[in-house]
């Protein structure tokens, strides 16, 4: 886990889920902050963290499903974070955040989902036939049908336009 910036508003970086993902997708967007105009307790605190079994962390035998992802975000929103916490989730991981929102009362002050996936790479590359996306992820489509938004709750149903 990284924790870094100043000591304004605080945000936790998600970063995708994949076979190469790691906190360090965040380090760019990181290191550009402390750099920014203004007073350390007006530049924002930073904390990214590797999800289990990706990037630095330990990898012991567990079923990494997504139950099990969202359980530890859960937990680190409630051990790591301070109250006033925004949310910044790429990819996947903005679907784990919904989906913990959904089973474990997750809130942040603020939501940004950030190219927001939740069919994964099987069912997009295999099109309609791969029936497991109209059933794993039925809690995706009820909080919104539509494009990225952000708030101070999770999404909520919201159309296309």
């Amino acid at each position: 886990m990284t924790d870094q910036g100043g000591s304004g508003p605080a945000w936790l970086l998600l970063p995708a889920l994949s076979t190469i993902s790691s906190r360090q997708e965040w380090q760019p967007f990181c290191d550009a902050i402390p750099d920014g105009p203004g007073e350390p307790s007006e530049r924002p605190r930073l904390i990214s963290l590797d999800w289990p079994g990706f990037g630095e962390s330990d990898r012991p035998r567990l079923p990494y499903d997504a139950e099990l992802l969202a359980l530890f975000l859960a937990d680190v929103r409630r051990e790591v974070c301070p109250t006033d916490c925004g949310l910044i989730a790429a990819g996947h991981a903005a679907g784990i955040a919904l989906l913990a929102a959904e089973h474990h009362g997750l809130e942040f002050r603020e939501w940004v989902l950030v190219a927001p996936t939740w069919r994964g790479p099987l069912p997009t590359m295999a099109g309609p036939v791969a029936a497991l996306s109209r059933r794993s992820v039925p809690w995706w489509r009820r909080r919104c049908s539509g494009p990225c938004s952000t708030g101070s709750t999770p999404p909520q149903p919201c159309s296309a336009g």
